[in-house]
């Protein structure tokens, strides 16, 4: 049995290409154009070849205007949500994971659920971000002192690969909150268009929150700055922002 069992091993191997990647599901196939970040992600939605921001996936490639990418695996998360590995052209040496997930006629790009390390030399540098023009959702109560400004140093850990977001929120009154100190256990991850943070509160272990500072596709320009605010796991409010590189 054990003979019979390694030869058809074998013939499973030699009848598999080398490289063999897994497939797209369907609901990712087609063309797809990236719209500005939301609460749950970078949306796409269906467009026609050729148009800004489009990403043509097929079976085992993603590609871009700029990019061209192969599927290396696909793990299916949940009946609409896949982690999916690839390789890009422009980074041969990387292998970069991305969540994605159906929400009706929209397919989401999120870094929750999976992230490789990245590539900092495209920017070299650290940067602080300028952040205002706050919009909550859902709005809060009446508040006397509400944060008028936020400040953002997105720098690197020691290893010089993983980020690190350093956030000070400045109330109108004067008020300075450095979310270092409201919140332990953090970490830091990139995603394509993204440096992210987590953390649990030090007052209060239910509640955590994910914050994310966005860019736009040359990554050199930021879009913004989105906090999530969760307790026992549940969405309690998202905080947005529109951010501009600090004067140097």
């Amino acid at each position: 049995m054990k003979r019979l069992l390694a030869i058809a091993a074998l013939v499973t191997a030699l009848a598999t290409p080398a490289g063999a990647a897994d497939s797209l599901p369907s609901a990712m196939l087609g063309t797809w154009c990236t719209q500005p970040d939301d609460a749950q992600g970078t949306p796409m939605k269906r467009c026609a070849p050729g148009a800004p921001d489009a990403i043509s996936m097929t079976p085992h490639a993603m590609d871009s205007e700029g990019d061209r990418c192969r599927v290396v695996s696909v793990k299916t998360l949940e009946a609409a949500r896949w982690l999916v590995s690839h390789v890009c052209d422009s980074q041969p040496s990387r292998t970069y994971g991305w969540t994605f997930f159906r929400d009706g006629e929209t397919l989401y790009l999120t870094p929750i659920g999976g992230f490789t390390e990245r590539d900092w030399t495209r920017r070299g540098r650290p940067a602080t971000y300028t952040c205002a023009g706050f919009k909550v959702s859902p709005p809060e109560r009446k508040d006397d002192d509400p944060v008028v400004s936020t400040e953002i140093e997105v720098g690197f850990e020691m290893d010089g690969k993983r980020p690190r977001l350093d956030v000070t929120h400045t109330t109108l009154k004067g008020e300075v909150y450095k979310r270092a100190e409201q919140y332990r256990d953090i970490r830091f991850w990139s995603a394509t268009y993204s440096d992210n943070w987590s953390g649990v509160s030090v007052k209060n272990p239910r509640r955590t929150m994910v914050g994310r500072m966005t860019y736009d596709r040359d990554e050199h320009h930021p879009r913004g700055y989105i906090e999530q605010s969760f307790v026992n796991g549940r969405l309690e409010r998202t905080t947005t922002s529109v951010c501009t590189l600090a004067a140097e």
